[in-house]
């Protein structure tokens, strides 16, 4: 995908004009190898876009998310001090896309839709973490798995779910994910219907 195409497809630029984004003042794109701190060169506030690669989110030794092509990150970071509260991390060679500080900044003044974005797309990120702290504090990749199922269900069930991505932003292997999924099914806690997976508690008699 182009990087045109990468930006429009991320939710935090569904009402804006992703051209108009393209031509702020410094903007920037940069690449990075496995292992690299992925941030700005100037390690100045900004918000960035995955356009390519594996990158992961964390908080000392604490895995908390795994960033796919099109996942934003260092939002947070844009409206707090202290800098980010997390690191990001190169898992494999990537590019990302960093809109500085005041660019967002002047882009929510001038675009109301886009301001509302930016406020979903942080309460979304709230209650990911609220979820991501009760699994962390259960510490098994059953309660792992089950918390991220629970957060993702579409009305009685999660749709053909793809297990690799699931595998990814959980920080699991997939080996271990399979594993996780077994004993959740065989304790009664979940059913696979083909390819989809219903909850116990939407279970239909």
């Amino acid at each position: 995908m182009t990087t045109r195409e990468r930006l429009s497809a991320c939710p935090l630029f569904a009402h804006l004009d992703v051209f108009e984004l393209l031509q702020c003042a410094r903007v920037t794109e940069e690449s990075f190898c496995r292992g690299d701190a992925v941030r700005s060169t100037d390690n100045a506030p900004a918000l960035g876009i995955l356009l390519d690669g594996k990158v992961r989110v964390g908080k000392s030794a604490a895995h908390i998310n795994a960033l796919m092509p099109g996942d934003p990150f260092g939002l947070v970071a844009l409206f707090t001090e202290g800098g980010a509260p997390t690191t990001v991390t190169a898992q494999t060679a990537c590019r990302a896309l960093f809109v500085p500080q005041k660019t967002v900044l002047a882009l929510m003044r001038t675009h109301p839709r886009f301001s509302a974005d930016v406020a979903a797309y942080l309460s979304g990120r709230i209650r990911f973490l609220t979820g991501r702290l009760a699994a962390l504090g259960g510490g098994g990749a059953e309660e792992k798995l089950l918390t991220y199922l629970r957060q993702h269900a579409l009305g009685d069930r999660l749709v053909a779910p793809n297990m690799t991505t699931i595998a990814a932003r959980l920080g699991l292997g997939r080996t271990t994910l399979y594993r996780a999924l077994t004993s959740l099914a065989e304790s009664g806690q979940l059913q696979r219907v083909g390819k989809d997976i219903v909850l116990a508690d939407t279970f239909v008699e």
